[in-house]
């Protein structure tokens, strides 16, 4: 072979080194998100375990004593082998009226950058609002939720049965954003917490207590519905001294009560001249 030839082939074999390296380049959330297929190979497998008897135990890896987890076999596309877990939630999560059950959770972390927060975040997002359009999707703030519209909430009693679902976070409390998928869970209603609960909002919503007025008065009797119809006026041109037997406010609305409870209240509402004092005369049997 002549030195010509030789060196004829040397760029072209460069060449093609450089189109594999270049097709290899690993994904990033940033810049080089993976697409949806290729997302779906990795993210198919983790979901499918969470329905093993013990959820994930066989993407289990390497036991990492220090943080009581294990490296997980499975790897989500644009992460890397140090940051995709299987932990248990060391203690029972307690909510405001219930408890969930201890249980084992698969997380990634997508980036750990307080720059690349947002973009990977966003583009994790879009990914997944595409990738399963017959899943429920609920957004809330910098976390979207979602799983199999199939798959709902149960609640037998005071115990909830929760559905399989996964979860993007971007931390507000930490610089990474991550994908987390949950098993099935059970939760126990806490009957002591209830009783608190319940006891805030009695306190909250119970209407405050109102010394009796004359507008209370002529509400009461209004709402009850049993009076007798109110007696016709005497007009006169001049008042006489004395204290009033009536309940009388915006000149219309007049009751008039005796304190026997046998005897039904007066009701009834009349239009006064003004200038003139009237007289009201109720008989009693």
């Amino acid at each position: 072979m002549s030195l010509n030839s030789i060196r004829l082939t040397l760029p072209l074999g460069v060449l093609c080194f450089a189109a594999v390296a270049l097709a290899q380049k690993p994904y990033n959330w940033v810049v080089n998100p993976p697409p949806v297929e290729v997302f779906a190979l990795a993210f198919d497998k983790v979901w499918e375990s969470s329905l093993e008897k013990e959820p994930f135990e066989s993407l289990k890896g390497e036991y990492d004593p220090v943080h009581a987890s294990w490296f997980a076999k499975v790897v989500l596309p644009g992460t890397t082998a140090s940051t995709c877990l299987i932990q248990w939630k060391s203690v029972d999560e307690k909510g405001a009226t219930i408890t969930i059950k201890r249980h084992l959770e698969y997380s990634c972390r997508l980036t750990s950058s307080p720059a690349e927060k947002e973009l990977a975040y966003s583009s994790a997002s879009k990914l997944l609002q595409s990738f399963h359009p017959d899943w429920e999707i609920s957004i809330y703030g910098n976390s979207l939720h979602m799983r199999p519209y199939t798959e709902k909430l149960t609640i037998i009693g005071a115990t909830e049965f929760h559905p399989r679902s996964a979860a993007l976070f971007s931390s507000d409390y930490a610089d990474y954003v991550q994908i987390t998928v949950y098993p099935a869970t059970v939760a126990v209603e806490d009957p002591e917490a209830m009783k608190a609960v319940k006891a805030e909002l009695d306190a909250l919503f119970r209407p405050a207590s109102k010394p009796s007025t004359i507008d209370s008065e002529i509400t009461s009797v209004i709402e009850s519905g049993r009076s007798s119809a109110l007696p016709t006026p005497q007009a006169s041109q001049s008042g006489t001294s004395g204290r009033t037997a009536l309940a009388i406010t915006n000149g219309y609305k007049i009751v008039g009560r005796v304190s026997a409870s046998s005897v039904l209240p007066f009701y009834g509402t009349e239009t006064y001249a003004g200038g003139s004092v009237y007289n009201y005369r109720f008989y009693l049997k």
